[in-house]
């Protein structure tokens, strides 16, 4: 059991990202969806409980997919995107 002091010291300590998501945040793979993920949690707990920290967020990201769909759409803006008037794009949610 977790006494009332130690769940107050948890609920003061800063939120902290395990190794392996701060080597893919650092890497900048997927910064949207990690931003993403970022402001759910804070729309969900708020934003002053969400950055309190000790929490275990999931999430379903697969990176070869990601890296699929960044490619493809790097092709479609550069094969389509003169004649279409954009030099950006996003991917449909």
């Amino acid at each position: 059991m977790v006494s009332v002091e130690e769940a107050n010291r948890a609920r003061r300590s800063p939120l902290q990202l395990s190794p392996k998501a701060q080597e893919t945040l650092s890497s900048g793979l997927a910064p949207y969806y990690y931003s993403q993920v970022l402001n759910e949690l804070d729309d969900l707990l708020g934003q002053s409980v969400a950055t309190e920290g000790n929490y275990i967020v999931e999430t379903g990201l697969d990176l070869k997919l990601q890296a699929q769909a960044e490619a493809s759409l790097r092709d479609a803006v550069a094969t389509e995107g003169g004649s279409g008037g954009f030099s950006q794009g996003r991917s449909p949610r």
